[in-house]
């Protein structure tokens, strides 16, 4: 059967055509439609796989823990360190890159306790949760 005489005939009439006798055009319209749907549908899954959102609270706090350790190697006296939560200011950039400032107070090498402000800065690859894909780019101690 061909595509005109296929148009000719009433719906009722074209749904009665077996498959065979479909033109093919109608024959494989609908697979094609079929394929390139599910092409498109692996396409956006793989595409969200690949751009997950960041929680940015989930990525402070595993930032917080890394800089912390930072810092506690850069005092005479890690093991007195306390971070007030108050002074740490976060900023992230989109390339990875996350610099928390904040203030320390730990015990210097006369044992007074005092005061000093830091400055780290961290990039982060693949999966921010890994403390391996952590690399320190700088860190200062004032």
């Amino acid at each position: 059967m061909t595509s005109q005489e296929f148009k000719q005939l009433s719906p009722a009439e074209k749904k009665r055509v077996p498959f065979k006798d479909l033109p093919k055009r109608n024959r494989y319209g609908g697979f094609l439609v079929i394929a390139c749907v599910a092409l498109l549908i692996f396409a956006m899954c793989d595409y969200s796989q690949n751009n997950k959102k960041i929680d940015t609270t989930d990525l402070k706090l595993t930032a917080k823990f890394k800089v912390e350790s930072v810092v506690k190697a850069l005092l005479k006296a890690p093991s007195t360190a306390e971070f007030p939560s108050e002074t740490q200011k976060y900023y992230v950039s989109a390339d990875s890159i996350i610099i928390i400032t904040g203030s320390v107070d730990a015990q210097n090498t006369f044992g007074a306790m005092i005061r000093n402000s830091y400055s780290v800065k961290l990039k982060w690859k693949d999966d921010y949760r890994k403390d391996e894909n952590w690399t320190v780019l700088d860190a200062k101690l004032e």
